[in-house]
């Protein structure tokens, strides 16, 4: 019997594959609050939400654990082999919530005639300077062609092309997650800083916490998520967490999205960007050239006095 609509949109699914062993599958009913796991396409335990903190035992013929771990609190489900964790192959995307659009406005002749008018004035503005995407999220303006952007938990300074416009999506308290998109398109940059109790963070720590939350702000994000690789790097004496990997949207479409994890000062970090795969390795060297020309801060440094 199929499931309805509402069921496979209220449902998380994750998939593993053990190394010299099953296919492993968890799914996670967000309405219902069970959480089921998988061996290929039999299902070999289930319980409520955070019944089982000690996981779920997978029974196959190998030598080595393999338990199947779901926090009760956030959509995190995690498959250790031994104690070892292994990377998911897919994992969800956290649905981002719809905005709902303005009510219609009765048809006026003297609005027309005043978009015009306003038309006629931006087209001479941008004769003498750059357009500037102003939209009250710390936006100044900046040389010919830049935007300059500030978070508004003071974590980073972004500095991106006009072709570019930002918005801020939503995030944990205290976060800033900052949305670079292309200007028609949906090759975009997502900015995510948040900041950490003192004492030290692994990188992967960060991108397993917060990763879900901006392939979540990534404009093709109403598909599935395939990781593709990951590999440990430093950069500006940082430490970090790459991951490759592949989106899809709803019409199947792909786009390659890669991301930086890390933590500096008392903040962890998660950079990423996406670009339609097949596309020009230009667009994608542009995505990572604004992304390295991010700045780190401290609040101290960008609040006002």
């Amino acid at each position: 019997m199929s499931r309805s609509a509402t069921e496979q949109k209220s449902e998380l699914r994750w998939e593993w594959q053990v190394p010299g062993g099953p296919r492993v599958a968890a799914t996670l009913d967000v309405e219902a609050a069970v959480e089921s796991v998988f061996v290929g396409a039999q299902r070999v335990g289930r319980g409520q939400r955070g019944a089982r903190p000690e996981g779920h035992v997978v029974p196959y013929a190998g030598e080595l654990p393999v338990v199947v771990t779901f926090d009760a609190n956030v959509p995190v489900c995690i498959l250790r082999v031994d104690g070892m964790e292994i990377s998911p192959a897919v994992w969800p995307v956290p649905t981002r919530g719809r905005v709902r659009p303005p009510p219609r406005k009765p048809f006026s002749l003297g609005l027309v005639v005043v978009g015009l008018v306003a038309i006629a004035a931006i087209a001479a503005i941008t004769r003498v300077c750059s357009v500037f995407d102003v939209r009250g999220f710390g936006f100044t303006r900046g040389e010919a062609g830049k935007t300059t952007w500030r978070a508004p938990n003071g974590l980073f300074v972004a500095r991106f092309p006009s072709a570019f416009a930002a918005r801020l999506a939503d995030g944990p308290p205290g976060s800033t997650t900052a949305v670079l998109q292309i200007r028609g398109g949906d090759d975009a940059i997502v900015l995510f800083a948040i900041p950490l109790e003192p004492g030290s963070r692994e990188p992967w720590w960060v991108h397993k916490r917060f990763y879900p939350e901006v392939l979540a702000a990534l404009p093709r994000a109403t598909g599935d998520y395939e990781e593709l690789s990951r590999n440990d790097d430093t950069s500006a004496g940082d430490s970090r967490a790459v991951v490759h990997g592949r989106l899809k949207n709803g019409k199947g479409e792909s786009a390659k999205v890669w991301s930086t994890a890390f933590v500096h000062g008392n903040a962890g970090y998660v950079f990423a960007y996406e670009t339609r795969e097949g596309g020009r390795d230009d667009d994608e060297s542009a995505l990572r050239r604004i992304v390295d020309a991010t700045e780190l801060s401290a609040l101290a440094e960008t609040s006002p006095r």
